[in-house]
């Protein structure tokens, strides 16, 4: 259904397909990439950070600190009086920031723990004050007992776990809130992963004397770190995508060849400059050109199929097939030295702009059509998440709003309304014998049915009842 819902549209006006992590969903948009060859694949970049910071909540070791976490929440997302005291308490110790992000703990969205964990921890003190002043109590005795004595090991471990685990998350939940933005790309994907890793290797190498993590969580959490990031990167766009962002030189992130290489390389003569001049990063580059090369194959494919298609109007339709490959290899070895036209400036950090402004340009204009198609794709679902959330919103209010005008109009119909149906009950008991003889035998003379004053006040009791039923539905 899908594959037929986008040859409907045209193959050429979709650029890419990007899913969650669940079975079904991924199972889905690798066919549909495999079915239509010239979109590329990504992940939801949010929903995999939600995941790996679900699995970090669910180690062992997080346990006691994730069931105190959700109780002490949960109680004051139900309290507006413990909430108002707890701010009192916290204005009277100085602080007049307000008390925030202390709500109910969403199910799916795991990075509202460490939300309401950042929250909660400058309340401690106060809330172990207003605890010992019985003026909150926990209903949870474990919680209650915790405050109540401070000085008990289980206070000091739930405030060290807050503070470790505050540590520990703190990189994945603002690398999520950062790929939540509309103009997030695949280049800021791979950069913010970096950046966890990188910032998680720092904390941990500090040790556990300075930072009071231990190195079994240390390793749990790195386990995790590692397992989602192999989930994530399963193809090269990423990366392809990172070393192509004129925002970032190759030399701000590629590791420059051991000195200790012992074979000898001599560099093929440039069609370019007429010069042996050796690329930078060879590895890094054979990537790129590999992955690039194959996408423009796909797209040059798919424009001799459906010449009449969208991609008509671009490189396809001025250059020879032979002309838009031997312009891929031209180009990027131009842009990998970062020589003319690759070497102007970058506007407003804005990568897709800067591609935007070479897509005419002879000599760069094949290299621009593909990194155009990667960093125009949108590498988060966040607009249809919050269209779907609106639809509910709105499904939700039209059915309270339906129940509120049915009340209404139960409520002050015409007092005289009569129901359509009529069906009145009749009670064997309270028949006459001479009648019910008559139904019995199946007589009709007049002598058997002369009396029928029961039938009568039956009659006037159903009508009793009608009227009763229609005064407890107003009252309702």
């Amino acid at each position: 259904m899908s594959s037929q819902t986008i040859r409907s549209i045209g193959e050429g006006n979709w650029g890419a397909t990007c899913s969650d992590s669940t079975n079904v969903t991924k199972a889905g948009h690798h066919e549909l990439v495999s079915i239509v060859g010239t979109m590329l694949d990504f992940c939801d970049a949010v929903h995999h950070l939600h995941n790996t910071i679900r699995d970090i909540n669910k180690l062992l070791k997080l346990k006691f600190l994730m069931s105190m976490l959700k109780g002490i929440i949960k109680y004051f997302s139900k309290s507006t009086y413990s909430t108002t005291i707890l701010q009192k308490e916290h204005n009277l110790a100085g602080d007049d920031k307000p008390v925030k992000a202390l709500k109910k703990i969403g199910k799916t969205h795991f990075g509202t723990y460490w939300t309401a964990a950042n929250a909660l921890d400058p309340c401690l003190p106060h809330i172990c004050n207003l605890v010992v002043a019985k003026s909150i109590k926990f209903k949870n005795n474990k919680i209650q007992g915790m405050f109540m004595n401070r000085a008990s090991g289980k206070y000091s471990e739930f405030e060290q776990s807050i503070l470790q685990y505050i540590m520990i998350v703190a990189p994945i939940i603002r690398a999520l809130w950062s790929l939540e933005a509309a103009h997030a790309n695949a280049s800021d994907i791979f950069i913010f992963w970096l950046a966890i890793i990188a910032t998680l290797n720092d904390l941990f190498s500090k040790g556990p004397n300075v930072t009071g993590i231990p190195v079994s969580l240390a390793c749990e959490v790195t386990a995790i770190i590692n397992k989602w990031y192999h989930e994530f990167f399963t193809n090269e766009v990423y990366f392809v995508a990172l070393t192509l962002d004129p925002r970032y030189p190759n030399s701000d992130f590629l590791k420059k060849p051991t000195a200790n290489v012992t074979t000898i390389a001599i560099p093929a003569l440039s069609q370019r400059t007429g010069q042996c001049t050796p690329l930078p990063y060879p590895h890094a580059y054979t990537h790129v050109k590999d992955f690039l090369k194959e996408k423009l194959q796909k797209d040059l494919a798919h424009y001799v199929a459906n010449p009449d298609s969208v991609l008509a109007t671009s490189i396809f339709k001025v250059l020879s097939a032979a002309e838009v490959m031997s312009g891929l290899r031209h180009q990027l070895e131009a842009f990998w030295h970062g020589e003319w036209p690759f070497n102007q400036q970058v506007k407003d950090s804005n990568p897709l702009a800067w591609w935007g402004s070479l897509q005419d340009h002879p000599h760069a204009r094949v290299l621009a059509h593909l990194a155009i198609k990667i960093f125009l794709v949108l590498v988060n679902s966040m607009p249809d998440k919050h269209t779907n959330s609106t639809i509910t919103c709105q499904n939700a209010q039209m059915l309270v709003d339906m129940i509120q005008i049915g009340q209404w109009y139960r409520k002050h119909q015409n007092k005289d309304y009569v129901l359509s149906k009529y069906r009145p009950v009749v009670k064997f008991q309270n028949i006459e014998e001479s009648v019910l003889q008559a139904v019995q035998t199946g007589s009709t003379d007049d002598e058997s049915v002369a009396d029928i004053d029961g039938v009568a006040d039956l009659d006037n009791e159903d009508e009793a009842e009608d009227k009763l039923l229609e005064s407890e539905i107003d009252e309702h």
